[in-house]
């Protein structure tokens, strides 16, 4: 559920970032970039972890059902 939230809040920081370094807020455009990275980051260990998740169930469920 998360991954669903923290995917687009990670490509809006890009976009408001290119924003803001073309106006020339070169130092709100590394904040944004570096909210962007950590958002990128937390969605990769968000998708790892489903992923790990979801193979845990199917092999608990495996063993049981066999």
């Amino acid at each position: 559920m998360m991954i669903l939230l923290t995917g687009p809040l990670a490509l809006l920081c890009c976009y408001l970032a290119y924003r803001c370094y073309r106006i020339e807020y070169h130092r709100h455009s590394l904040v944004l970039v570096g909210i962007a990275l950590f958002l990128f980051l937390l969605t990769a260990v968000f998708v790892g972890g489903s992923f790990y998740a979801w193979n845990t169930m199917e092999m608990v469920a495996t063993v049981v059902l066999n």
